[in-house]
């Protein structure tokens, strides 16, 4: 708790009257997290027009960030989900909403390919948000573990002819 208030410039008061516990500005993280995520999304994915390339523009700055950046942290809701999802019913929440908002946005672009004709129709639209946002988190994971960027671009090859 030092360490946290000394970090933060306030003192233990000051934290308990903004935060009732430690797991309550953990959970404060986390949902700002999973805020200022979806806006990078959306910002990305309602810029460009074809929702091929929008969806494709969220995996290549994924990997920007890892060879460019040099970030290998990978995603605060995945490490969450793999880290703690499975025993606290609170953070398990919040990354399965994180992951449903990150889902709903690959499939409102899935819907702009469809309405325009860019797509064809999938048998499930909702099912390829998801498989988009599962395979999003697995290139983080395998950024962890092998941050080369042929590697990298090599398996967004495989994921994006799903969008077609």
């Amino acid at each position: 708790m030092q360490d946290l208030t000394s970090a933060m410039g306030i003192s233990k008061s000051s934290f308990y009257d903004t935060f009732s516990s430690k797991h309550d500005l953990f959970l404060s993280c986390l949902d700002l997290y999973a805020e200022s995520n979806m806006k990078w999304a959306w910002n990305v994915l309602e810029k460009i027009n074809s929702a091929r390339e929008a969806i494709s523009r969220i995996f290549q700055l994924v990997i920007d960030v890892v060879i460019i950046d040099g970030d290998r942290r990978g995603c605060f809701l995945g490490n969450c989900a793999v880290e703690v999802g499975q025993r606290d019913k609170d953070v398990a929440k919040r990354v399965s909403d994180g992951f449903n908002n990150f889902s709903n946005a690959f499939a409102m672009v899935l819907q702009r390919g469809l309405d325009s004709g860019e797509l064809t129709p999938v048998e499930n639209s909702r099912s390829t948000a998801r498989y988009l946002v599962s395979s999003l988190n697995g290139l983080r994971i395998a950024a962890m573990a092998s941050p080369e960027r042929h590697h990298l671009e090599g398996i967004v090859k495989i994921v994006m002819p799903i969008v077609r």
